[in-house]
């Protein structure tokens, strides 16, 4: 059951000792990223005040990319997002207003990928000042703010749809909030595009391939993934193939042939 939990990623494993967790990087089994992947998604819900909803929660992302003849890429992420609370916790027995079935699922959201892609539009997010706070500031006390938290921060910048654009673990990433009620659904949607994401075939060279990389957030077992890949007129997709590495992440490999 813990090889099994480590080889899903519900389990992580982190050593002090350099030695021993190089070896566990090499395993897949750390929390970190693999780097340099070719067109890259990670899609991370942290819960905030969302009162432990997230056992009620199922995802669906649709991952569309459309390449064009100079090998960018415009790239279309919809997050859907549904709170099963009222069917599937309705037998819970939870003290008054403590049922995190009838409550609504608050989230982060970031979403990872590749560094140069450049954010054309984002919508069916929540703003910031729609999110309950269930903390107040006190008066008079003094916090030192964290070095590498402060600098990590310095990067972050907003879009003109409100989403925060920053860097983390060798990419870049979109952040919204997102609040599902109980027994509803919300759908959440990025526009980017990637220059120079792809090699694409030619006279010289007829054959490519193409790789689109999905990592798995730890501890997630609702999410379902559609990966849908668009080429040009003049190329064909003449194989496909489906890769997983240890159930955390999926491959979609594609071999692309001039016609």
């Amino acid at each position: 059951m813990i090889n099994q939990a480590i080889e899903r990623k519900n389990l992580l494993v982190y050593f002090k000792d350099e030695e021993l967790q190089d070896k566990v990087r090499e395993l897949g089994w750390s929390g970190g990223l693999p780097q340099n992947k070719q067109s890259l998604l990670a899609v991370n819900n942290a819960n905030i005040a969302g009162h432990k909803s997230d056992q009620f929660i199922s995802q669906e992302i649709d991952y569309r990319l459309a390449l064009d003849k100079e090998g960018g890429a415009d790239v279309f992420v919809t997050i859907r997002r549904t709170h099963h609370g009222p069917s599937e916790g309705a037998d819970y027995d939870y003290p008054d207003k403590e049922n995190p079935a009838v409550k609504d699922n608050i989230v982060w959201q970031r979403v990872l990928v590749p560094r140069e892609a450049e954010l054309i539009e984002a919508k069916g997010f929540r703003n910031r000042l729609d999110v309950p706070s269930y903390v107040e500031a006190e008066d008079n006390v003094y916090f030192e703010p964290d070095v590498d938290v402060f600098e990590w921060q310095l990067d972050q910048e907003e879009h003109d749809s409100g989403t925060v654009v920053g860097f983390e673990s060798g990419y870049k990433y979109f952040a919204n909030w997102q609040i599902t009620a109980p027994g509803e659904s919300t759908i959440g949607m990025y526009h980017y595009r990637i220059p120079g994401v792809a090699s694409m075939p030619s006279l010289i060279d007829p054959a490519e391939r193409f790789e689109a990389y999905v990592v798995k957030q730890p501890g997630d077992e609702r999410t379902s993934l559609r990966i849908e890949l668009m080429v040009p007129n003049d190329t064909k997709t003449v194989s496909y193939t489906h890769l997983r590495a240890h159930e955390t992440s999926l491959h979609l490999v594609c071999r692309l042939l001039l016609e």
